[in-house]
């Protein structure tokens, strides 16, 4: 998967298939709603520290993360999440959490609403 995906990249201009089907599900809520691309993990250093986060507009400092049991089955895994919300939340920029549970419509919707009061 990981070769496919290489060679995907390298083809399609722009191509990120993300980090797990949760990602490509609010891409392609993204792109059907024809909403404003964001930057597929972005990368931010704040006070030393980096992250990267899953879809980002960072001309509007504005982030969308998807969270998924998946990548947060531990309790150090909230801890290292709650640390990286709060330093980028300090730092100026605006949340937006998205679960599976999310249908596509509401995932527009509520993009929607931030963007445009951002």
């Amino acid at each position: 998967m990981k070769k496919l995906r290489r060679v995907l990249a390298e083809r399609i201009p722009g191509y990120d298939p993300g980090e797990s089907p949760l990602e490509a599900k609010i891409a392609r809520a993204i792109d059907r709603g024809s909403l404003p691309r964001p930057t597929q993990q972005h990368k931010v250093k704040i006070d030393g520290e980096r992250y990267r986060i899953d879809f980002a507009w960072p001309d509007r400092k504005l982030y969308l993360e998807g969270n998924g049991f998946g990548f947060h089955r531990l309790s150090s895994d909230l801890h290292k999440d709650a640390m990286r919300q709060n330093d980028l939340v300090l730092d100026g920029w605006r949340p937006v959490e998205i679960t599976w549970r999310m249908s596509e419509d509401h995932i527009q919707r509520t993009l929607r609403r931030f963007l445009s009061t951002v």
